[in-house]
C-alpha cells in the first residue's frame, strides 16, 4: 500500500508542466473565500477574475481582500481590468483617469507591489487582461448605425452596434503603455499585458478584429500576449483546437504578432441553459470534452506558445443562459464529473470521491506518527 501511495503521488506530480491551469470566478464576489478553497483543491494555480474598478485614489479594500485570500492559498490572480461593460473610446473624458488607475493597480499588486510588503511567499499579479471579449459589439462603445457607416464598420442589427477594432486597438495601446510604465517603475522590468480575450465562436471574426486593432497599435511591443475564448459548442474539442490553431497561425503571419503568447482565459461546455449556437452536453460529456481539450492544449502548449488554460468556471450560478451551467461544481457545491477530470489534468490529488478517501487513508497509514 505504501508503494501504491508513493507511486500515485509521483504520477500526480509528474503531470505538472510550464502550462498553467486556471479557473474562472462565478460572478459572485461575496463568496470568494469559499470559491478560492475550491480553486485550491482543484489543482488550479490561477484564478481569473475582474478587479473592481475604483477610479484613481479609490477604495482598494475589496480588491485587497480578493488578492489576500488568493495569496493565502498560494494562488495567483489573473485579472480582467475594465471599468464597465463597454471600453471607452479614444478621447473619452475618463481616459486619463483609467490610465492612472491602471498604474495604481500594478504598483499595488504587481511584482514588488506595496501590497506584498511584509508578506512571505508573495503571489503578485504578473499578467493583466485588458477588457473582455472586445470583438463582441455589446462590449464596444455605443455608436449609431450612421456613425458605424461613417467609420466603415458593419452594423450588426442583433447587437444594435458595430465592432470597433481600431478604437479597441488605441485603447489597448494606451492601457498597455500605462501598465508597462508602472511595472518598470516598481519592479524594474516588464509585465504581461494581454489583448482582451477574443471569443472565437461569436462576435466579429478574430482575423478582422486583430487586423483592425493592430493598425491602431493594439499589438504594440507593450502587448505581450493575446487572450482567447475558443468556445466550440458545435464542433467539440476539435473545433476548439481549430480555433486555437487559427489564431496562432494568423498572429504568426503578422510581423508584430508572432512573438505574442496565447492565453486561453475561458473554455468550457455547458450542461444546461440557452446557448448562442449549438447545444448543451450532459455532465459526463462535459468531463470528456475537458479531458480531450486539455490533452490537446498540453501537447501543443510549447509549439503554440500557450501559457494558460482556464476552465469556465469553478461553480454553477444558475439562470436561463448557458454561462451559469458550466461549472466544475453545481450551485450547491456538489462535484460534477468535470471536477475530477480537471483535477486529473492539473495533477491534483483527487478529492470528494472514493479514490480520495483511499488516497487519504493510505497517506495516513504511511505518515509518521
Amino acid at each position: 500500500m505504501a508503494a501504491l501511495a508513493i507511486g500515485l503521488v509521483l504520477a500526480l506530480s509528474s503531470s505538472a508542466s510550464a502550462l498553467s491551469f486556471g479557473l474562472n470566478w462565478d460572478g459572485n464576489h461575496s463568496s470568494q473565500p469559499e470559491l478560492l478553497d475550491a480553486v485550491q483543491a482543484s489543482g488550479a494555480t490561477v484564478y481569473h477574475v475582474p478587479l473592481q474598478y475604483t477610479g484613481p485614489g479609490g477604495d482598494w479594500s475589496a480588491n485587497d481582500k480578493l488578492v489576500e485570500e488568493a495569496w493565502r492559498r498560494g494562488l495567483t490572480i489573473l485579472p480582467t481590468v475594465q471599468s464597465g461593460t463597454r471600453f471607452p473610446p479614444p478621447g473619452d473624458p475618463e481616459w486619463a483617469s483609467w490610465g492612472v488607475w491602471l498604474r495604481e493597480a500594478v504598483e499595488r499588486y504587481g511584482v514588488n507591489g506595496t501590497f506584498w510588503e511584509g508578506k512571505a511567499n508573495p503571489t503578485p499579479i504578473t499578467a493583466w487582461e485588458v477588457w473582455n471579449e472586445p470583438n463582441i459589439p455589446s462590449n464596444d462603445p455605443q455608436l449609431t448605425e450612421a456613425e458605424c457607416a461613417a467609420a466603415g464598420l458593419p452594423w450588426i442589427g442583433q447587437s444594435g452596434n458595430c465592432a470597433q477594432p481600431q478604437s479597441y486597438g488605441a485603447f489597448l495601446a494606451y492601457s498597455a503603455e500605462q501598465l508597462q510604465a508602472a511595472s518598470w517603475a516598481r519592479a524594474g522590468g516588464p509585465t504581461n499585458v494581454l489583448f482582451g480575450a477574443l471569443n472565437t465562436q461569436v462576435g466579429e471574426p478574430f482575423e478582422a478584429f486583430l487586423a483592425g486593432a493592430a493598425a491602431a497599435g493594439g499589438l504594440s511591443p507593450n502587448v505581450t500576449g493575446v487572450a482567447i475564448h475558443p468556445y466550440s459548442f458545435v464542433e467539440g474539442a476539435a473545433g476548439m483546437a481549430g480555433a486555437v490553431d487559427g489564431v496562432r497561425a494568423y498572429l504568426d503571419a503578422l510581423p508584430e504578432g508572432s512573438a505574442k503568447s496565447l492565453w486561453i482565459t475561458e473554455i468550457g461546455w455547458p450542461t444546461s441553459g440557452t446557448v448562442p449556437v449549438g447545444g448543451t452536453v450532459d455532465p459526463e460529456e462535459s468531463a470528456a470534452l475537458l479531458t480531450e481539450s486539455f490533452e490537446w492544449i498540453k501537447a501543443n502548449a510549447a509549439p503554440a506558445n500557450i501559457q494558460l488554460v482556464a476552465w469556465y468556471n469553478v461553480r454553477d450560478f444558475g439562470g436561463p443562459t448557458w454561462d451559469g451551467h458550466s461549472g466544475l461544481q453545481g450551485e450547491g457545491g456538489n462535484l460534477n464529473p468535470a471536477w475530477y477530470a480537471f483535477q486529473a489534468q492539473a495533477g491534483a490529488a483527487p478529492t470528494g470521491s472514493f479514490l480520495a478517501a483511499v488516497f487519504k487513508a493510505v497517506l495516513g497509514a504511511v505518515s509518521p506518527a
